[in-house]
């Protein structure tokens, strides 16, 4: 998988593909943690908090929209609210019969525990994101 990001400008409430912008740039931090650098504004992703890096899934929805962490989506299904994350998180797994912890892409929905993401190119339809709609934001719960 090709590793894309996008980056969110707190600023100008804007999402854009890093890379798209001729002043844009992808650093390594001294913590090993990867940071957006405008080049122009001499602003990054971790110096001010103006923008917020947000990791490309390696998927699109049915539509051929690229999904990313904060992305939110419906399942063609139901009307369900899905939020898109990246992170540590608790799934059920069959073979051992217990809840394990997991490192990487999953949802989370109200009222529902937090699952991996599967094909969401044959179910989901992007309709926001928690940035430019906080209020698609989902409750983290997972119950």
């Amino acid at each position: 998988m090709e590793m894309k990001y996008k980056v969110f400008d707190k600023k100008t409430k804007q999402t854009h593909l890093v890379g798209e912008h001729k002043d844009d740039t992808l650093r390594i931090s001294e913590d090993n943690q990867m940071v957006y650098y405008n080049l122009q504004t001499k602003e990054s992703s971790e110096s001010d908090g103006r923008y917020i890096l947000l990791l490309h899934t390696g998927k699109k929805d049915i539509a051929g929209e690229d999904l990313c962490e904060g992305d939110v989506i419906v399942s063609q299904v139901g009307s369900q609210l899905i939020e898109l994350r990246f992170g540590k998180y608790q799934a059920y797994c069959p073979a051992d019969g217990a809840m394990m912890d997991n490192v990487g892409f999953y949802a989370i929905s109200n009222g529902y525990p937090q699952m991996p993401i599967g094909n969401l190119e044959e179910y989901a339809l992007k309709i926001g994101n928690i940035y430019t709609n906080p209020e698609f934001k989902q409750n983290a719960s997972g119950k």
